[in-house]
């Protein structure tokens, strides 16, 4: 997610990042499990701290949409109990929009849930290759 790092610190096995995007700043953390320090990378570390920031911001922008979803529906619903036609062309146009909406805010919740989905799956795939890397180098 587009954004900027505001600070990065490396204090022992924790890694911290805060990144400021346009829904927020938020702060990543993570911290090298026991069985990974024999593999354990500054510039994974960093890495995956960003990772944990952009998450935080994925969960705000889906819990913005979805607000807005509601939003754009309680108008519509309050426009039609004041004796709109649905016929009418603002009517029909703001339907439009509560369909948008909702879309979007589902889009959104999709996105969030696949990326941190995503992120376990590239951890494991990264350690496991840091491991060969590292048996690689000891063979020689």
């Amino acid at each position: 997610m587009k954004g900027k790092i505001l600070n990065t610190k490396r204090d022992g096995r924790d890694t911290y990042v805060t990144k400021q995007t346009k829904y927020g700043t938020f702060h990543g953390k993570v911290t090298c499990a026991d069985e990974d320090l024999d593999v354990e990378n500054d510039l994974d570390g960093f890495i995956f701290a960003e990772c944990k920031c952009d998450f935080q911001a994925l969960k705000h922008r889906a819990k913005l949409m979805e607000q807005r979803a509601i939003g754009v529906e309680h108008a519509y619903n309050v426009l039609l109990k004041s004796g709109i036609s649905k016929d009418d062309p603002v009517m029909q146009k703001l339907l439009r929009q509560v369909k948008v909406a909702k879309r979007e805010a589902s889009h959104s919740k999709d996105v969030y849930f696949f990326a941190e989905k995503y992120f376990k799956d590239t951890v494991t795939s990264t350690i496991k290759t840091r491991r060969k890397i590292a048996e690689m180098n000891k063979e020689k």
